[in-house]
Formats: structure tokens, sequence, C-alpha cells
């Protein structure tokens, strides 16, 4: 379930640099075309020679400009959301609840990549049961997956957002 209130807030927080990428543009492509008579020429103005240089630049150079503005916009805008995603996960707090294992599952993945060579991936998947018999899997690496066995009850440690991250399980018994 997508909770929506985080998705536009992440969005809001990645587009900001969108904008001052569009104000940049307006400010050394747009405006100083249509600023060029405000300047006077007798003055030696460095703007009037900025002006110049943007007067005379043709209409594919006015095309990259605005197109590049954009793609760094773009960028940017991911740098953003990856950062803003990160500072997230690293400030909160983690959460501990009394859990069970349930289940345990390795699965592999296997692809073809260039060249005709077969890759295989495997992931340790294990599934906890809390108090409330809710149930949650997490995925996990192979030393924690094998110091883990169905039954375990202990304290499960993890963070929750947009997806589980798990963090430990300490082992108090065995059912």
């Amino acid at each position: 379930m997508i909770n929506h209130r985080r998705f536009w807030l992440t969005v809001f927080i990645a587009f900001i640099p969108i904008l001052i990428i569009a104000m940049m543009t307006f400010i050394f492509i747009i405006y100083p075309g249509q600023k060029y008579d405000l300047y006077d020429v007798d003055a030696g103005d460095v703007y009037y020679n900025l002006n110049e240089f943007y007067i005379r630049m043709n209409e594919s150079n006015f095309k990259f400009g605005v197109g590049m503005s954009f793609l760094s916009s773009i960028m940017l805008a991911g740098i953003c959301a990856v950062g803003y995603n990160a500072y997230k996960i690293n400030s909160m707090d983690p959460t501990v609840i009394r859990a069970k294992v349930i289940a345990k599952d390795i699965r592999g993945q296997s692809f073809n990549t260039r060249g005709g060579v077969t890759q295989v991936a495997t992931y340790f998947v294990v599934d906890f049961e809390f108090e409330d018999k809710t149930t949650k899997q997490f995925s996990v690496n192979a030393t924690q997956f094998s110091l883990m066995f169905e039954g375990n009850v202990g304290l499960l440690v993890y963070k929750e957002y947009l997806k589980l991250y798990f963090i430990d399980f300490i082992v108090e018994s065995l059912e």
C-alpha cells in the first residue's frame, strides 16, 4: 500500500531543483535577449557584453541550452530524491518488536548477460510472525540467514520506509 503523503513529499523535495534550473534558464538564456536595450552601450557595462553574446546565439544554441537545462534538472532531481530517501532511512528510529521465525527461503534468479554468460543471484528471505499474528517478510544476508532457525523467538529490529530494512534479530528462545 502506498503512503500518498510520503510519496508527494518526496516528489516535492525531489523537484525543487527543477525550479532552480528553470530560473537559471530564464536568467541566462531568455532574459538577456529581452533586456539588451536597457543598458548604455557607451558605459561598457559587463552585462551588455553578455547580452550581446546571447543576442547573437542562433536558435539551435537556444534549444541546446533549454535541453541541457531540462536534462540537468532531471539529474539533479534524481540526486535529491536519492539523498532525501537516504536521509529519511538513516534518521528513522528502528522498530524493536518481539517476533517468531516462521519460514526461511532461498530464492535464486538467473539471467543471461552479453556474450552468453549466465549469472545467478541468490536471495535469502525470512518470514517473521509478530505477537498480533501479522507476518512480514525480510531479505537478509547469508550470515544472518544461517543464524536463524524456524521456531526461534526473539527481538526483531528493523526500519520501514517505502520498504522493509532488516537490521538484526536477537534470539531469546526456541519453541
